[in-house]
């Protein structure tokens, strides 16, 4: 298990692999989690501007190859 000292000092980049296989993990899991409501309408409101200008948002590959220029 990792304590906030450890997460502190990883490059961003680690980071971004960890949450990554976090949330797949998730999602696999099958288990049902309590999202709060304001959660979903941040969620939602987020879509709704990427939907709107689709050029403000970065592709999964336009995110990595960023988060690999900060190794």
């Amino acid at each position: 298990m990792f304590d906030d000292t450890q997460l502190e000092s990883l490059p961003v980049s680690e980071k971004l692999r960890l949450v990554t296989s976090l949330w797949d993990q998730i999602s696999r899991s099958g288990e049902t989690i309590s999202v709060p409501n304001t959660v979903l309408d941040n969620a939602g409101q987020r879509i709704k501007e990427m939907m709107a200008d689709p050029s403000a948002s970065l592709t999964e590959d336009e995110m990595w190859r960023r988060a690999n220029e900060l190794r």
